[in-house]
């Protein structure tokens, strides 16, 4: 959930003035927020290290976060994905 997978989510292919841009983002970012209650622990981990939210520091590479959370790092690049596809569907 880096900001490659935010513009695979086609925010930046959008065409409007900035505040109309800002406000799709927000939304996103809403509802990111608001699917990280129905996530599993090792998704909200992910979603943690990846996002730099909820008092984790941002990790850029699935490496990282895997070395951190103990996670194999091709499990954290599926819940990436994962993820980034639930983004793009709300």
């Amino acid at each position: 959930l880096d900001q490659r997978e935010l513009a695979a989510s086609g925010l930046e292919n959008l065409v409007g003035t900035k505040q109309e841009d800002e406000a799709v983002v927000s939304q996103k970012q809403e509802a990111a927020e608001f699917m990280y209650y129905s996530l599993t622990n090792e998704e909200k981990v992910v979603y943690d290290y990846a996002l730099g939210r909820h008092g984790k520091m941002k990790l850029r590479t699935d490496g990282e976060i895997a070395r951190v959370t103990g996670l194999n790092p091709s499990k954290v690049n599926r819940i990436r994905k994962s993820l980034a596809s639930r983004v793009q569907s709300s």
